[in-house]
């Protein structure tokens, strides 16, 4: 298996990466099991459906309380029409709630088509509304298929907040970060 965080983490993001290493190692796991009995499939490939109930599964796995789907109500205060907002992920630790909106690639991976898949999938983000215990973030998923798209996504990480690589390590799956509100 290949998980590692890639690239560096400011300081103020260690309290996050460690509550989500737990889940993190699990999807790794968890994804050498899937592409074994899955002859050679990603969870990755295919419909987002498929992602999100693996990343929710993976935070179950490592004991955390997820929710797929989650609607998170617009808060009174806010200048916007009434609607609510549905995270793609949620779950809770014991201490703190994440929502996570996730966006996966579709083709060949290149750093323009990576920043924008990132762009859209953070204006996702920015529609969810969250409590004093709970923090949103973006994630965008990639799956590196050979030498140069490994290298494009390594240093892709240096764009995002937390990035990691997880999976066999020939077709590992990056997921990239980006918090909503960056004052940790």
């Amino acid at each position: 298996m290949a998980f590692d965080f890639v690239g560096e983490v400011d300081s103020l993001l260690q309290d996050i990466k460690s509550d989500w290493l737990d889940w993190l190692q699990c999807a790794d796991l968890f994804y050498g099991r899937y592409v074994s009995y899955m002859f050679g499939h990603s969870p990755f490939d295919g419909r987002k459906a498929r992602a999100v109930e693996f990343l929710g599964n993976a935070a179950a796995i490592a004991g955390h309380v997820p929710l797929l789907g989650r609607e998170v109500p617009a808060s009174p205060t806010t200048r916007m029409p009434s609607h609510k907002s549905r995270s793609d992920v949620w779950f809770d630790n014991g201490n703190q709630g994440y929502s996570f909106k996730v966006r996966q690639t579709r083709r060949d991976l290149n750093t323009p088509y990576l920043r924008l898949s990132l762009k859209y999938v953070m204006e996702d983000t920015r529609s969810l509304e969250t409590g004093p215990r709970e923090r949103s973030s973006s994630c965008l998923i990639a799956v590196a298929r050979d030498e140069t798209q490994y290298d494009i996504c390594t240093a892709f990480a240096g764009h995002v907040d937390i990035a990691c690589r997880i999976g066999p390590d020939d077709s590992p799956a990056f997921l990239f970060f980006k918090l909503k509100d960056q004052d940790v």
